[in-house]
């Protein structure tokens, strides 16, 4: 009871934080607060080495139960909110996670020269901060609200560069019903600085490198509109792991429904009922979330070993006969001459 206490404390107090809001019209800012301090109760998994990019002070006790725990923060002043020892805190950008802190640092310290300083901190990095596929789990709420372009486009690869292969992207996002001209708000502690419109959210991280985008709305209603503008919340999710050459193992995907045909981030048409020649790898995927439990993967009698196993052609659809899976003749869709990367 005092820790949901402690959260509403806090949620009506960030709700109150607000500037510029005399043009705003069905304001849930405490609604909101509330149910973010809930979403990242919801992203605390035990045992996963999780990054987290600009969560509230105030929310990141939930994460303590987490194998490791990575700490960056841009938005918000740290000076009153002691983290636990064991976890890794930076005050960076996300975009700036493969920077060698010490080492920009260093020559910070040992150049006058501007140009030095700024080859430091766009060179590669022996040792980056948070390593490749190091992370399972990266929870940025409002990222897509903060910061320029270039800044989110930078963040987005780093995230992408960290996630192992079934790692994903956790964040909540307010989206626009129609275009909305500048538009800055501090909205519950974030300096929000643009709102992107519900459709284009998940090109724009396919574009980056995810799939299996997912959005789902945190309130029944906008959380406030502007000059007629609504602004709904949505806590978004995104995987990474379908990067890589495409070898075929005679695996066939059959999508169960509840849809007549469904189209994944790569382009490839699954019609419910159908056996869908896919490559060893977009099996792999399909088994995990979020797809796990609306296909089936039917494997071949006779799987060949992955380094003997043929290239799978991803550039088209075709059906896998059952004739294949049994081994009566041979397999039919890996005739691709390159490798292929879907």
């Amino acid at each position: 009871m005092n820790k949901m206490a402690n959260l509403m404390e806090t949620a009506a107090r960030l709700a109150a934080q607000q500037h510029g809001l005399d043009d705003v019209m069905d304001w849930q800012g405490p609604q909101l607060a509330t149910r973010l301090a809930k979403w990242c109760e919801d992203q605390a998994e035990a045992g996963e080495h999780i990054v987290l990019a600009d969560v509230a002070p105030a929310n990141c006790s939930a994460f303590e139960k987490a194998a490791s725990v990575t700490a960056t923060w841009s938005a918000f002043v740290l000076d009153d909110a002691p983290m636990p020892e064991s976890w890794c805190v930076s005050r960076r950008y996300l975009g700036d996670l493969g920077l060698d802190e010490e080492a920009v640092l260093m020559a910070a310290r040992q150049t006058g020269d501007l140009k030095a300083l700024r080859d430091a901190l766009v060179a590669p990095s022996d040792t980056p901060w948070i390593g490749s596929a190091t992370t399972d789990r990266v929870v940025a709420p409002f990222l897509l609200n903060m910061g320029d372009a270039r800044q989110r486009q930078a963040a987005l690869a780093e995230v992408v560069r960290i996630l192992n292969m079934t790692g994903h992207f956790e964040s909540v996002v307010l989206a626009a019903d129609e275009p909305l001209s500048e538009c800055h708000r501090t909205v519950i502690g974030y300096p929000l600085m643009r709102f992107p419109l519900e459709h284009a959210i998940a090109g724009e991280l396919t574009q980056a490198g995810f799939h299996g985008v997912r959005l789902t709305p945190l309130l029944d209603g906008p959380v406030m509109t502007v000059d007629g503008v609504e602004l709904r919340a949505f806590a978004l999710s995104a995987f990474t792991g379908t990067k890589g050459v495409c070898l075929d193992q005679g695996d066939a995907a059959i999508y169960l429904g509840p849809w007549s045909e469904v189209t994944d981030d790569d382009g490839h048409t699954y019609p419910r009922g159908v056996r869908i020649a896919v490559c060893a790898k977009t099996a792999a995927v399909l088994r995990r979330p979020p797809y796990a439990g609306f296909f089936v993967i039917v494997p071949a009698y006779q799987s060949p070993p992955l380094e003997e196993a043929p290239l799978f052609d991803c550039s088209r659809d075709v059906v896998r006969p059952a004739a294949e899976t049994k081994g009566r003749v041979g397999l039919a869709a890996g005739c691709c001459d390159e490798g292929c990367d879907c």
